[in-house]
C-alpha cells in the first residue's frame, strides 16, 4: 500500500511543477543541538531512493468519470533499477502506436525517451510521503513531466497525476479532444480535486 500524507509544503492543489522544485528546495534540515546549520539539500541532483511507478485506474462515480492516473514514489533500496518505453505509459492500441510513431520521429536531444523509474516496485517502508500532484497542459498527457516526478521521488515525495480525459494527446490523436473551454476547465479542476480527495482521504485505493 502506497502511503501518502499532505506535503508540509504550501500546495494543497496544482501548482507549476517549477513552483513545487523551488519551494521544496528553499527547505533545510537544521538541528536544534547544532550551532550551525545542516548542509542544504540539493533537489538539483538525484535523491537518495529508487523510484517505483504504477498506472492506476478510478472512477469518480458523481461524474460518471473515469480517471487514469500515474503514480511516482520512493521505492525500497532493494529495487533493481528499472525503465522503460515512454509508449508504454499508453494504453495498447492506436494511443500507444501513435506515442511510438511521435518519440521515434522526436530528437533524442530533445525528448526522453525512457523512464528511469520500476514499475510495479515495491514501495519504500517508513514515513508517509508528502505528496504532490500533477496537472498536464492541455493535450498532453499525465506523464508529460515524468522526469520531474521521478526527480522528486527520488527525494522523498509521492507525485500523482491524471489524464485529464477530452483534453488528452490521445483525444487529439483520435480526433474526440474537448476545446480548451471555461466548462472544461472546470472539469479539469474537478479531476484534481477528486484525484487528492482520494489520495488523501483514502489512500488505500491508490
Amino acid at each position: 500500500m502506497l502511503r501518502l500524507t499532505r506535503s508540509r509544503l504550501p500546495m494543497w492543489r496544482t501548482i507549476s511543477p517549477l513552483v513545487l522544485l523551488l519551494a521544496a528546495g528553499a527547505t533545510s534540515a537544521c538541528s536544534s543541538d547544532d550551532a550551525s546549520p545542516a548542509a542544504p539539500i540539493r533537489y538539483d541532483a538525484p535523491g537518495p531512493h529508487r523510484v517505483g511507478n504504477r498506472t492506476v485506474e478510478l472512477y469518480d462515480a458523481a461524474r460518471d468519470r473515469k480517471l487514469r492516473v500515474e503514480i511516482w514514489y520512493p521505492a525500497a533500496p532493494e529495487t533493481v533499477a528499472g525503465g522503460e518505453s515512454v509508449a508504454l505509459f499508453a494504453e495498447t492500441g492506436a494511443g500507444r502506436d501513435g506515442l511510438a510513431a511521435a518519440l521515434s520521429a522526436a530528437t533524442t536531444a530533445c525528448v526522453n525517451d525512457h523512464t528511469a523509474s520500476t514499475r510495479g516496485a515495491k514501495p519504500l517502508v517508513g514515513d508517509k510521503w508528502p505528496t504532490l500532484t500533477f496537472s498536464h497542459c492541455h493535450l498532453c498527457a499525465r506523464f508529460s513531466s515524468f522526469s520531474l516526478a521521478e526527480h522528486l521521488a527520488s527525494h522523498g515525495f509521492a507525485v500523482i497525476a491524471t489524464d485529464h480525459t477530452g483534453g488528452t494527446m490521445f483525444d487529439k490523436m483520435a480526433g474526440t479532444n474537448e476545446g480548451l473551454t471555461g466548462a472544461f476547465l472546470k472539469t479539469r479542476a474537478a479531476d484534481v480535486s477528486f484525484l487528492l480527495d482520494t489520495a488523501l482521504g483514502t489512500g488505500e485505493a491508490l
